[in-house]
Formats: C-alpha cells, sequence, structure tokens
C-alpha cells in the first residue's frame, strides 16, 4: 500500500497518506467485530501501560494518537 501511496511510513509507522482514503476504507470495508474487539483492548492495555509513565509515557501515546 505504501507502494501506491495509500500509507506512508513514518517513523517505523504506517499512516493513510489522505483523509479520503480513510473516509473510503471505513465505509467500505468493515472489519470482524472480533477484530475490532482485539485492537480496542490492545490499545486500552498500551494507553494504561504508558500512562503510568507519566510526561514520557505521554509523549509515546501522543504518537499513537493518529
Amino acid at each position: 500500500m505504501v507502494g501506491y501511496g495509500l500509507l506512508d511510513s513514518v517513523e517505523g509507522r504506517f499512516v493513510i497518506s489522505h483523509a479520503l482514503i480513510h473516509t473510503y476504507a471505513r465505509k467500505n470495508h468493515r472489519p470482524d467485530d472480533g477484530i475490532v474487539e482485539r485492537l480496542a483492548d490492545y490499545y486500552s492495555s498500551y494507553a494504561r501501560e504508558y500512562t503510568k509513565q507519566g510526561p514520557k509515557g505521554y509523549a509515546l501515546l501522543d504518537m499513537e494518537r493518529t
């Protein structure tokens, strides 16, 4: 997807290159509920872990905000 310009690689993370791509994918390609639940569980535990670190952890969480 990077080769087609749909994703950009920024500091080892993949970022959607344009808001219209995100809108199209959200409207036309819904993931299974189980996938969404696992992803939500992952980010919840990730946020709890880094929140405990205070300002240093908050800086890492800011990188994941998008």
